[in-house]
């Protein structure tokens, strides 16, 4: 039994000597639970159907040609584009969410206001990346995997580190330090 209360408090010391390690920690266990949470359908499927009426009101505005039937998003040139949950930005979403909430020493004000504005920022950058897509695809189809594939994908993961590295050093900058 007394190695057992070593093995406990050798291991919460060093957590509490390296918060980074607490961070590590937290954010997988985050990440593995707003998978789950978020994978169930009475979530996803309005996600979905929200973020596909979003982007053809969007599109509408914009003056593009555009119909809508459930979660597909059509051009008058026969291309359709299917809005499925991947392409709700919930991944990126999911990334941003748990690093915040996972950051040490942070206040819940600061980490709640910090997560509903960074949701927004990445959902909303989420939208311009459907609009653009849909824009590039109606003007040049061929263009469609590149803009989608690579450079959307990446720009996202820009926008997640980002808008976490703009969180974190206004709210953050003490977090990982050992007192």
């Amino acid at each position: 039994m007394t190695t057992l209360v070593k093995i406990k408090n050798g291991w919460a010391e060093k957590v509490k000597a390296h918060p980074f390690y607490l961070f590590f920690v937290l954010f997988f266990v985050l990440l593995f639970i707003f998978q789950l949470i978020t994978h169930i359908s009475f979530i996803a499927y309005p996600l979905t159907w929200i973020t596909t009426h979003a982007t053809w009101y969007v599109l509408l505005i914009t003056g593009l040609p555009v119909t809508m039937e459930g979660v597909i998003i059509s051009t008058p040139r026969n291309i359709n584009m299917e809005i499925i949950y991947e392409c709700t930005g919930i991944y990126g979403i999911i990334v941003y969410l748990s690093a915040v909430l996972a950051t040490p020493k942070v206040s819940w004000t600061k980490k709640l206001m910090g997560c509903w504005l960074g949701l927004i920022i990445i959902w909303l950058m989420n939208i311009v990346r459907l609009v653009t897509i849909y824009w590039v695809t109606y003007e040049y189809p061929p263009a469609f995997d590149f803009i989608h594939t690579y450079f959307w994908q990446l720009f996202l993961i820009v926008v997640v580190i980002l808008v976490y590295a703009v969180w974190f050093k206004k709210n953050g900058s003490r977090a990982f330090s050992k007192k």
